[in-house]
């Protein structure tokens, strides 16, 4: 039996361009960057709403008051949100599970970006679209676990498998990524009123140093790969 051919047509257009994602070393550090930042914004706000507390200070006489308002009266499904965004936070920290938390992440920020248009929010847009084309971005990473519902395979057809990274993170990096978490969830859980380990513009501060260390370690490492 002649294995068939995966290397042409649709399929194998994409399995050439992931491939070459996957190769990049920029992209490999966006995507890791993408994962700590959207968990750090989905934690803390999701601790919010499953403790029933209200997410905003606007009043119910505004619309963006009045609709969180409501949502926060709803009770039950507040918190129901607010686990969903906790879930989906902890799957993308995992790398088992990253794929599944960012298919899960894309429906909920999509959701809320609407929102933000519909309801008019000043500046938000300009945040929560972004974090729409980075859960896009992850769930397109890991594309190599989709494909078998996006085509069927034949007997036979060999399981695609994504080449491995080219530049692996190095310690210095994972150091930079652990720090920027651990000081970037401290600072919003501050904001949100919760008790922070430290000060919450220190925390920022130093969740700043250590995505700048990040990248400049990033690039460094792209640059050494291409000699």
């Amino acid at each position: 039996m002649s294995v068939p051919d995966t290397t042409s047509g649709p399929r194998g257009a994409l399995r050439a361009l992931h491939g070459r994602a996957r190769g990049s070393v920029l992209l490999h550090r966006l995507v890791v960057g993408s994962r700590v930042l959207l968990c750090v914004a989905f934690l803390p706000t999701g601790l919010v709403k499953i403790l029933g507390r209200p997410f905003t200070r606007m009043g119910p006489e505004t619309p963006i008051g009045l609709f969180f308002h409501a949502l926060h009266q709803s009770g039950a499904y507040w918190q129901f949100l607010g686990a969903m965004q906790m879930l989906a936070a902890l799957l993308l920290l995992i790398p088992a599970t990253a794929h599944l938390g960012a298919l899960l992440f894309v429906p909920i920020i999509l959701n809320i970006a609407v929102i933000t248009v519909a309801l008019g929010f000043q500046g938000t847009v300009f945040i929560t679209w972004p974090m729409v084309l980075a859960g896009l971005l992850l769930v397109a990473w890991d594309y190599h676990r989709w494909e078998s519902i996006l085509f069927l395979s034949a007997p036979g057809e060999p399981v695609y498998t994504p080449p491995p990274s080219r530049a692996p993170l190095s310690r210095a990096e994972l150091a930079c990524y652990a720090a920027g978490l651990f000081s970037g969830l401290s600072g919003f859980f501050g904001i949100r009123g919760f008790g922070a380990p430290v000060p919450t513009w220190t925390a920022f501060g130093v969740a700043a140093l250590a995505a700048v260390a990040a990248v400049a370690l990033g690039l460094a490492t792209a640059w050494r790969a291409r000699q």
